[in-house]
């Protein structure tokens, strides 16, 4: 879509002609600026669209609540095994998967 109105702008100026070497020469460069700009953009959506749709799980806004609420739940885990050796939950599941101990 901006490629075809960067080509209309092209052709425009092809048939106008600028007014000076200089104007050609800053028109010029602002055209390639612009196209740079595109193809970053267009590079950056599709990277983002891409690790998006090939991972389902939501990424943590903060790191450290994460590890300390995993370093929770495996605490958990692991003093529910040690109360019930014998592999079931103990009436304890609800507070492993909540999260609070």
């Amino acid at each position: 879509m901006l490629d075809g109105e960067l080509a209309v702008i092209e052709r425009t100026l092809k048939v106008m002609g600028p007014a000076s070497n200089a104007e050609a020469e800053r028109t010029a460069r602002i055209l390639a600026a612009i196209s740079r700009t595109v193809q970053e953009i267009q590079t950056t959506a599709e990277g983002q669209m891409s690790s998006d749709d090939a991972d389902d799980d939501a990424v943590p806004g903060d790191i450290d609540e994460f590890r300390e609420t995993l370093a929770r739940r495996i605490r958990g885990f692991i003093e529910a095994r040690t109360r019930n050796p014998s592999g079931g939950d103990g009436g304890s599941a609800g507070d492993v998967e909540s999260g609070g101990t």
